[in-house]
């Protein structure tokens, strides 16, 4: 066993396994790879491993490591063999086709690979399926069959097999065996054809690059939390050192793991193969993934919580919208459109027959990548055919690039009609097929890139009038802008104005400065765009002037080795040269980023105050309020006692009142 280390940056292609492999310094050629050769079983589409010890004591072993456990599976040369020389599985399945192995989410058939087919007519026929083959090589083995009237084919979804009985006959159309369950073809029915279900073909796995995913529209970097069933939170940060899956997958575990007392959740590819799994490992409550900014988590598809406790959420980029028996065609279209899937629906009136509506699918996806595969399954579970016919298949743009002859010229295929990537700074429009040559004359656009800077320079000028708007202080009226003496402001102002007066980092190019290129702070403290300029210098080194604004050269570490034999990742980043795009891009993200931010830490020192304001206003609403309720009860005695004194007066009017009448009652008595 040749224990080799892990290495950084991952390779990208099959040449670079071997390369890697065979030049590694602690290999020292003891193992070496190539490509299996003709007339080799599984020639040019395998790897082979080669032990040259020519050792006896021990078998030759090929695993994974902790660090990347699914590498040398999902190259095919997993083994412990008792032998110099290790074939691995096949990597590629041919043109229009896919491996058997990437069926059922990348289970394969799992071992059971024998079918039997039954005839309607009698005929019978048993095939024993190459699990290392391909899925075409499957459909030929059966359609070669002299024994059986059968055809297979795809399903018209072209995500499952279709088993057409050719000739008919009184008998049912069976098909059994281990395999047929696995094909999701298994039937026992008095039918001319079975319709399989979905073979679940793994589309996405850890070793997927990012720019692929996301149907063709690649995953964006952010940062995102998750929280798992104990209430337990991790951040995960991607940037732009992702390059596939595995990476993403790597750093949402890691930060799980890091987290004390860790988060019970692991992140893998699901069990279809067609997204990304957030795991519950084990948390009571509801887990869940929010974004802090970006797009990664959005364009992962696992932003939002787990449909219960202990579920888990599933990033699948296939879609199920349910819709019910009695649902008007608007309703379903409306199920449909409301799904979030990057497709439209809408009803289309053909005019035509007793039944002139129909529904019309449309992929908000161009090219290849927006192709449409659309299942449906009743409440068995039973798949059953829409009658769905295509009306525009979705297909790249091709052109051939510096010859009119296919043999001499190179194919650039891209989903889309317009060019960005193909020559650097140049977008080519793709307007129509041509039948002869057409030639492009690729000349700068200075008007473009004049019209650029210019748009810096006034998005400079806005930043500092809308900081002028609140940091102010009007000697004539004598009114003070709300931030007035704020230091936020000024630190802001000061960090903007001290990037546009300092120099590039390691740019050694002849222009270093802005006001090199007639860019420059003028008597009102606002940038000052000189055109002319700007254009001389780009005429006299165009280089230099890109380098000025887009200069990038950095070196990632990613491991770092603290003992012998011990090595950790740590990720850091640091820049050799920077130009004044990434300066200013740098300085944004110093100042609004999440977490330690100027600005995100000034906001929450305001917020602070403001909750601090708020619990004393309501503090003395509570004073207020029960001062209220003690001059309410004085108030109530008050009235009461006045009452009560009230009734006392009258009572004694009364008794004057009686007291008078008596009097004068007497004074007539004695008078008499």
């Amino acid at each position: 066993l040749i224990q080799n280390a892990d290495h950084t940056p991952a390779t990208r292609t099959i040449q670079e396994v071997i390369d890697r492999i065979n030049n590694d310094a602690d290999n020292g050629g003891t193992i070496t790879a190539s490509i299996v050769p003709e007339p080799e079983p599984n020639a040019n589409v395998s790897l082979r491993i080669k032990d040259n010890t020519g050792g006896l004591l021990s078998n030759l072993i090929i695993a994974s490591t902790i660090a990347n456990p699914y590498a040398a599976r999902d190259l095919g040369i997993e083994a412990d063999v008792a032998a110099d020389d290790f074939d691995g599985n096949r990597l590629i399945a041919g043109i229009n086709s896919v491996l058997v192995a990437s069926l059922n989410g990348g289970a394969g058939l799992s071992g059971n690979n024998s079918l039997t087919i039954n005839d309607r007519s009698g005929g019978s026929d048993t095939f024993a399926l190459d699990e290392d083959g391909s899925l075409s090589e499957i459909i030929d083995l059966i359609n070669n069959s002299g024994a059986i009237n059968i055809t297979a084919s795809l399903n018209n979804s072209g995500n499952g097999l279709l088993i057409t009985d050719t000739v008919g006959g009184g008998g049912n159309l069976t098909i059994s065996g281990t395999a047929a369950s696995e094909l999701g073809i298994a039937a026992d029915v008095a039918a001319d054809s079975v319709r399989g279900t979905s073979l679940q073909i793994r589309y996405v796995a850890e070793g997927s690059t990012l720019t692929g995913l996301n149907y063709g529209r690649g995953i964006g970097t952010g940062e995102f939390r998750i929280t798992d069933g104990d209430g337990r939170i991790a951040t995960v940060k991607i940037g732009t050192d992702a390059i596939s899956l595995y990476d993403i997958i790597r750093e949402i575990n890691g930060q799980a793991s890091a987290a004390s007392p860790p988060l019970s959740i692991n992140a893998r590819v699901n069990d279809n193969g067609d997204g990304l799994l957030i795991e519950n490992t084990g948390g009571s409550g509801i887990i869940r993934v929010d974004t802090i900014n970006g797009t990664t988590a959005a364009d992962l598809g696992i932003v939002g919580q787990a449909a219960s406790d202990g579920a888990d959420i599933d990033g699948s980029f296939e879609k199920t919208v349910t819709v019910n028996k009695a649902d008007t065609l608007s309703e379903i279209v409306s199920a449909i459109n409301d799904a979030g899937i990057p497709v439209t629906a809408s009803i289309l009136n053909t005019g035509a027959g007793p039944t002139p509506f129909q529904i019309s699918f449309s992929s908000l996806i161009s090219g290849t990548p927006g192709a449409l595969v659309i299942d449906a399954k009743d409440d068995t579970g039973a798949v059953f055919d829409l009658g769905l016919t295509t009306i525009s298949q979705g297909q790249n743009a091709k052109v051939f690039f510096g010859s009119n002859d296919p043999a001499q010229g190179v194919l650039i295929e891209r989903s889309s009609n317009t060019l960005t990537d193909v020559l650097s700074g140049v977008t080519v429009d793709l307007v129509s097929a041509s039948s002869s040559p057409v030639t492009l004359t690729v000349t700068r656009d200075t008007s473009g890139i004049t019209e650029k800077v210019a748009e810096f320079v006034d998005a400079f000028n806005d930043v500092i009038a809308r900081i002028d708007q609140y940091d102010f202080f009007d000697v004539e009226t004598e009114t003070r802008g709300p931030l007035l003496g704020n230091t936020t402001t000024a630190q802001v102002r000061n960090a903007l104005f001290n990037i546009v007066n300092r120099t590039t980092t390691g740019v050694t190019t002849k222009f270093t400065r802005l006001s090199e290129v007639g860019i420059r702070i003028g008597s009102d403290s606002n940038l000052v765009f000189d055109q002319a300029k700007f254009l001389a210098a780009y005429q006299d080194d165009p280089i230099a002037v890109e380098n000025l604004f887009a200069a990038l050269k950095s070196t990632t570490t990613t491991t770092q080795q603290i003992a012998p034999g011990v090595t950790i990742t740590k990720n850091e980043t640091t820049f050799s040269q920077l130009g004044f795009g990434d300066l200013f891009d740098q300085l944004l993200d110093n100042l609004t980023n999440s977490i330690d931010g100027t600005l995100t830490i000034a906001d929450e020192s305001l917020q602070d105050k403001i909750d601090l304001t708020t619990k004393r206003i309501e503090e003395f609403d509570e004073r207020i309020q029960i001062q209220r309720e003690r001059m309410q009860r004085e108030f109530t005695a008050m009235e009461t006692a006045l009452a009560l004194l009230q009734n006392q007066s009258n009572a004694l009017l009364s008794l004057v009142g009686n007291l008078t009448f008596a009097q004068n009652l007497f004074s007539n008595t004695v008078r008499r």
